[in-house]
């Protein structure tokens, strides 16, 4: 099972930081962007939590073939009964233990970029945009390997 630690960008974020480097788990599973948004934006607390645990960044993009959005800020996916779900994975990314604050916005970037491409693929291979695409099966970058959650 997992461990759930609160704490966002808004509230309670360095307490929550502090536990978990205490944690010293092998795997943390954190949804990158803030609880305000913007939508789908890596914040810096991502980068930060990599760098100071050694943990590297997986990418993880999940797409439906049919789902209802919430018009939430974060416009949630509810998947509708037996739809397609595909999960897709980027390569992790290592981020360096004594990275500093311009090296962070670098690790930040990338993963912002390698979070976007899973996420694309993930909702092109499953149709969530209309159609399924063959686009999305070729290998794009670093990013790509599909598995099933």
């Amino acid at each position: 099972g997992l461990n759930v630690v609160a704490g966002s960008s808004t509230r309670g974020g360095v307490k929550a930081v502090l536990r978990i480097l205490r944690l010293k788990n092998s795997h943390l599973v954190v949804t990158p962007d803030g609880p305000r948004g913007p939508r789908r934006q890596v914040q810096p607390g991502l980068v930060y939590l990599a760098s100071r645990t050694g943990l590297p960044v997986v990418p993880v993009g999940i797409g439906y073939g049919k789902c209802w959005r919430l018009k939430s800020w974060d416009r949630f996916a509810v998947p509708a009964p037996w739809t397609v779900a595909v999960c897709v994975t980027g390569e992790p990314i290592p981020v360096p233990a004594d990275a500093g604050k311009e090296v962070l916005e670098d690790y930040r970037q990338l993963v912002q970029q390698a979070l976007d491409e899973v996420c694309r693929r993930a909702e092109l291979l499953a149709g969530e945009k209309g159609q399924r695409s063959m686009e999305a099966v070729r290998p794009a970058g670093e990013a790509g390997r599909s598995v099933a959650a």
